[in-house]
Formats: structure tokens, C-alpha cells, sequence
């Protein structure tokens, strides 16, 4: 456990402190880190909970990854249907 020991100065690293209930302060803990993350609407985040930013985000990444997969599956089609692209002898990168 880090605490701040003066300001403007490093965390100092607390070795050892008695708690006499620590399950309880566990139980605590742990079902304040849920409704952090599961219920309470963060600013940051433009109102959503953490779990919701995660899944939207998520849902959105896997979207753009189909669709690349679904132009890339279309242009292999394409390619062997059509075949592959072909430049004409007078045209060239160098050529104005």
C-alpha cells in the first residue's frame, strides 16, 4: 500500500498495517471496485460505465476488423475473377 508521506515528496511504502477485519474491508473493497466499474457513470467516459465504454469500444474495433477482412476476402475475388492489375508500357511513375 503506497501513501503520500509529505507533499511534493515520493510515496512511501507502507510494510505492514494491522486491520483486525480484513475480510470485511475486502467485502468493501470489492464491491466498491463493482459498482465503480458496473454502475457509476464516469465523466470521462461521456456518462458511461467503465463496462460500457469497454464493450462499445470493443464492439467497434471488432466491426472495423470484419470490414477489413470482408474488403480484403472482396478484392482476393476479384483478383482471380478479373485477374490481377496490369500497367499499359506507356504508363509509369516517372512519366509527366
Amino acid at each position: 500500500m503506497l501513501r503520500m508521506t509529505l507533499p511534493g515528496t515520493r510515496c512511501a511504502d507502507i510494510t505492514f498495517i494491522p486491520v483486525r477485519h480484513g475480510f470485511l474491508f475486502l467485502v468493501a473493497i470489492s464491491n466498491w471496485m463493482a459498482f465503480y466499474n458496473t454502475e457509476r457513470p464516469h465523466s470521462s467516459l461521456e456518462r458511461r460505465t467503465p463496462k460500457e465504454a469497454y464493450w462499445i469500444g470493443r464492439d467497434q474495433k471488432l466491426a472495423e476488423r470484419n470490414l477489413k477482412r470482408i474488403h480484403l476476402r472482396n478484392a482476393a475475388k476479384l483478383s482471380k475473377t478479373v485477374g490481377p492489375l496490369q500497367r499499359s508500357g506507356n504508363e509509369g511513375p516517372n512519366q509527366h
